[in-house]
């Protein structure tokens, strides 16, 4: 708790001189409200949806680094 409160002071802090890059913080916020919605949907899904659910995650990942990889050859 402590830990993020000095985090977001800091933050703040820096934002206010202006040595905050604007796009590093719209990722930071995009991932902190995406992983607190995704764990609620977690909440509410099946355990083995979840798994069909993270298997399609991995293959589609897996096909994108390797179709990225052949491309840059």
């Amino acid at each position: 708790m402590c830990v993020g409160a000095f985090g977001l002071a800091t933050g703040i802090e820096y934002a206010l001189v202006g040595r905050v890059l604007l796009s590093v913080v719209m990722y930071l916020t995009g991932g902190i409200i995406g992983g607190y919605l995704s764990s609620k949907l977690a909440l509410s899904v099946s355990k083995g949806a979840l798994r069909k659910i993270y298997g399609i995650a991995i293959i589609l990942a897996g096909t994108y680094i390797l179709l990225k990889s052949a491309n840059a050859s």
